[in-house]
């Protein structure tokens, strides 16, 4: 289940550019089509839970709350994961590991870096990292009143929903096991800057010191 979190980590990830601005500077550039917004997801087949996501600033400041349980062989597999992210700079705490992480993502660091002329469009963005995957769109659907695109992986029976460069959904099929993740509400009025607040009080692994 962790290619679910991966793969909407994965729409804000790109090639980086040479033409930089220095460390320390953010341009403009918009993860997101939508300025601020509150999702609840929930996930269904062999997987059970729901993930929560908040973001403002056009997804500059975003949180994702994962909790679910995953039926193995094994039996079911708790996941409760915490994510912060500013800009390029993530925080992630593993409630089930008692971990802290805190590191950079290079890739989309680099896109907060980026001259203003070469800023992609939200939707740009999420084409062309999802394009890289082998993901193709479709045809066009209605999920929670949003207008969204849908992309199929190879021609499987496998498919992401996109809405104005947020992932809003997601049916992944593999060898007979599917899971989904499936887009319950959203609002784009209130958001509870709570949300951003990083719960403390584990073991911290600072990964930022290493660059």
């Amino acid at each position: 289940m962790k290619r679910y979190f991966f793969l909407i980590a994965a729409c804000l990830i790109a090639a980086g550019c040479s033409r930089e601005l220095p460390i320390g500077e953010h341009n403009n550039f918009h993860c997101y089509g939508i300025r601020q917004a509150t999702l609840h997801f929930e996930y269904f087949g062999e997987t059970r839970g729901t993930q929560d996501i908040s973001f403002d600033r056009f997804g500059e400041r975003e949180a994702i709350h994962i909790h679910y349980d995953q039926m193995t062989e094994k039996g079911f597999i708790p996941t409760v994961r915490y994510t912060v992210r500013e800009a390029g700079r993530i925080t992630i705490v593993d409630s089930v590991r008692y971990e802290e992480q805190r590191l950079i993502d290079p890739n989309l660091d680099s896109l907060y870096r980026l001259q203003t002329t070469d800023l992609p469009t939200a939707e740009d963005q999420f084409r062309h990292v999802f394009s890289r995957l082998g993901y193709s769109t479709i045809g066009d659907t209605t999920i929670v009143g949003l207008h969204a695109h849908i992309w199929q992986f190879h021609k499987q029976q496998s498919f992401v929903y996109e809405s104005a460069g947020i992932l809003v959904g997601k049916i992944d099929s593999y060898l007979g096991h599917t899971n989904e993740l499936r887009l319950v509400s959203i609002d784009t009025v209130h958001v509870d800057t709570t949300a951003f607040r990083i719960p403390h009080g584990f073991q911290v692994l600072d990964l930022t010191k290493n660059r």
